[in-house]
């Protein structure tokens, strides 16, 4: 657990959740190639055969300008909106058990 998640409101961790922090192509140009999607995608294929339950993250809505990426990328993986903090940063999940 990231010790800086105990100021984010209320959000707290279930045993066994992982809490991404950061998913973020810095450089301008490398972004919308596909390299966020290929890293999400071997970060989650990781996380279940580690046996995790779920993985979260902050994620902002309408904008790439957070460490952990857009609202609509974490959508159009397959996570869920878990709890909106306020307009613009989200809480969204994704479970990891089939």
């Amino acid at each position: 657990m990231l010790p800086q998640t105990k100021s984010y409101d209320d959000y707290q961790a279930e045993k066994n959740d992982i809490f991404l922090s950061c998913l973020f192509i810095c450089e301008a140009k490398y972004r919308r190639m596909g390299l966020g999607s290929k890293l999400l995608k071997d970060i989650v294929s990781d996380l279940k055969i580690r046996g995790f339950n779920r993985i979260e993250t902050f994620a902002r809505r309408g904008s790439a300008n957070n460490p952990s990426g857009p609202l609509e990328f974490y959508l159009k993986h397959g996570f869920e909106i878990k709890k909106e903090l306020d307009r613009n940063f989200i809480l969204v999940t994704l479970n990891l058990k089939d």
